[in-house]
């Protein structure tokens, strides 16, 4: 069992903290950016076709639904 991480050395261990100090050769990597990751268009057309991702013409129905007009068509549908 180790403490530390994969290609780490065990330095340490602080009693006050109660936490083991490692010591860790960093390689040079690539990393991606949020600018590789994220699709732009993807996510503008998102923001942009708000109606299909929204409950706007739900909540504009529940307001009819429950308005007295409303309240008196579905009772009369059911009757």
């Amino acid at each position: 069992m180790s403490l530390c991480e994969k290609n780490c050395k065990f330095k340490e261990y602080d009693i006050k903290t109660k936490k083991v100090l490692c010591e860790c050769n960093i390689e040079n990597k690539s990393f991606l950016s949020l600018q590789d990751i994220i699709n732009k268009e993807k996510l503008l057309n998102k923001f942009v076709d708000i109606k299909s991702n929204s409950n706007l013409l739900v909540m504009k129905c529940y307001n009819i639904l429950f308005s007295k007009d409303g309240f008196l068509k579905i009772l009369e549908i059911i009757y």
